[in-house]
């Protein structure tokens, strides 16, 4: 029997680890898969919404999604579920149209800013 033909041990090859591109977000989960797919799907959601609505491929909304993300500080899957939430609001009653799309791209706003509590008019001196 040949050499090539006869069983050697060697060291398996492990196939590389899946890599997410959202795997840097945070997760609010102890083990941190359902948030990470639950962030995934938001995305892939928004980022289908903005291409059908605005006739543009997956990497155009997403480099749309990304700058609004970018502008507001905040992650891409926190700017998604801002959209997407914002989009749905104005569905009910306008239906879904682009322009409810660019009223949730505009509303897109930082955590701090969703954070803080409305302010009312500044009270009269006493």
């Amino acid at each position: 029997m040949s050499p090539s033909l006869t069983a050697q041990p060697s060291a398996q090859v492990q196939p590389a680890p899946y890599q997410s591109e959202y795997e840097s977000e945070p997760s609010h989960h102890p083990d941190g898969a359902p948030a990470l797919v639950v962030s995934e799907v938001s995305v892939e959601r928004a980022k289908s919404l903005v291409a059908v609505l605005r006739r543009v491929d997956d990497l155009t909304a997403e480099q749309m999604l990304l700058d609004v993300a970018d502008q507001a500080g905040v992650p891409l899957w926190a700017a998604s579920d801002q959209v997407l939430a914002a989009v749905h609001a104005q569905v009910a009653e306008h239906g879904l149209t682009p322009q409810a799309l660019d009223a949730a791209l505009a509303s897109v706003a930082s955590v701090h800013a969703l954070a803080l509590p409305a302010r009312s008019a500044p009270r009269p001196a006493a």
